[in-house]
């Protein structure tokens, strides 16, 4: 098999069908595998060489279908381009297409550049009506073509590919080609979250960075792959004590947690003392640097009422 470009398979086809040909390789979209277009190789000429070139009027056509490449031989005479072209099915040599039921075949135009794409569109649609025959064949095959049938998500849209059965047990499998239901229409929002998500991420992590810088040996551990959580051991007067930072998703436009915790002293259910901090000086427009400088300056304040407060309700 020969593989060329369109445009070097198309230079070699006989002018007089090429702009059939032109139609099928630039806007021969078909099925529900439409990414790419239908493709020619193995071009041959049924002319005498004494014929001048160019003047190739058979090819091979290949027609994604259902997870297979269908290889349809299509015949031309380039000698009378009036005619309409003859077809063989490749493998599928039982496919017996009615004529009386491809438009395009019984008023054939070479005239019109999109007559034989068009005639190949209704041959596939008459493929798929002999490939669901084949299913007959098949109670269980048939059963859940019925029941992709009910669907109507999948009924409309699906292509089927019925192997070929076993010499020995005589059973085969098919290959059902569905077009998921899927809503787009989401997404833009979706990405935008998903944008706000990864920030978020970077601007965690410089918040971590900066306490790690101001704080030092008082980092007793933090979190080093989601930055979502930093525990600090500080000293004031020598009263010890712990400050937990819980970061959330949605930082910095949502404020971190402050937790203090003292070392000495238990509440009545046994827990360590704590404090949890929600409201201080804070804004989202603040640097990691920043942040890290005005939580220093706010543990200062606050500590004097947090060692207050754990004396006064804590137990040693």
């Amino acid at each position: 098999m020969n593989s060329l470009s369109p445009e070097v398979a198309l230079s070699r086809i006989s002018p007089e069908l090429r702009p059939l040909l032109c139609s099928v390789v630039r806007n021969g979209r078909v099925g529900l595998d439409s990414s790419s277009c239908l493709r020619i190789t193995d071009l041959k000429s049924g002319c005498t060489s004494l014929m001048p070139g160019p003047c190739c009027d058979r090819f091979k056509l290949h027609i994604p279908y259902a997870g297979e490449t269908l290889k349809w031989d299509i015949i031309f005479n380039a000698k009378d381009p009036e005619l309409p072209p003859d077809f063989i099915f490749g493998e599928d040599a039982d496919f017996l297409p009615e004529p009386s039921e491809l438009p395009h075949l019984v008023s054939w135009d070479a005239g019109k550049p999109e007559c034989l794409l068009q005639l190949v569109k209704e041959l596939l649609q008459q493929y798929h009506q002999y490939q669901c025959q084949r299913l007959r064949d098949s109670s269980r095959l048939l059963f859940e073509y019925g029941s992709l049938l009910e669907d109507p998500n999948y009924g409309r849209s699906m292509e089927i590919y019925a192997g070929r059965k076993n010499s020995w047990t005589g059973e085969f499998s098919a290959r059902f080609l569905l077009r998921l239901p899927v809503d787009f229409s989401n997404i833009p929002v979706y990405l935008l979250k998903v944008q706000y998500v990864i920030q978020g991420y970077h601007k965690r992590r410089e918040y971590i960075a900066a306490f790690l810088s101001h704080f030092g040996m008082g980092v007793v551990e933090y979190d080093a792959v989601g930055f979502t959580k930093l525990t600090l051991l500080l000293m004031w007067k020598d009263f010890c004590f712990l400050v937990h930072v819980d970061l959330p998703l949605y930082f910095p436009r949502d404020q971190p947690t402050l937790t203090f915790q003292s070392i000495y002293h238990f509440t009545s259910s046994g827990q360590l003392y704590s404090q949890v901090q929600k409201s201080y000086p804070y804004s989202p427009r603040w640097d990691g640097n920043e942040m890290a400088k005005r939580a220093k300056a706010y543990f200062k304040s606050f500590i004097p009422q947090f060692q207050e407060g754990a004396f006064a309700t804590g137990k040693l």
